[in-house]
């Protein structure tokens, strides 16, 4: 399904332990965004809203994994900022797997592979989001 989302677009990939972030102002200007580290996704709602406001975010896409806890997350998200923004969650199964497999060739250590594991997840849903959608 095509979806017309206008630029601005912040995408999110929710884990249970660090939120990946990164955002793009037009198709080819995608930028990864430092993690937001959580102890609650509730928590991290306003800072994500500010954030929104400071991007001028007009679009929201939340990777959604197949199964585990994350999908609840991801849905209460998608419900919570979907009042604000057009809101999509995007199937993204294996985000991190690719994220993990390229920052592996990077030559970074584990503990830094680690710590940009989600935003580069993040990114991953971005350009696969882009390829397939119309944005405009």
């Amino acid at each position: 399904m095509v979806r017309r989302l206008k630029f601005p677009i912040l995408v999110i990939d929710p884990g249970l332990k660090n939120f990946g972030l990164a955002w793009a102002s037009t198709k080819t200007a995608v930028e990864v965004l430092p993690p937001l580290r959580v102890s609650s996704w509730r928590l991290v709602i306003p800072l994500i809203r500010q954030l929104m406001v400071d991007l001028g975010i007009k679009s929201v896409v939340i990777g959604q994994p197949e199964k585990g806890r994350v999908v609840g997350i991801a849905q209460s998200l998608a419900k919570e900022l979907g009042t604000e923004r057009e809101t999509v969650l995007y199937p993204e199964t294996l985000s991190s797997q690719i994220a993990w497999q390229k920052l592996s060739k990077s030559g970074l250590k584990f503990k830094e592979k680690h710590r940009k594991e989600h935003s580069y997840a993040a990114l991953e849903i971005l350009t696969t989001f882009l390829a397939g959608q119309e944005v405009v």
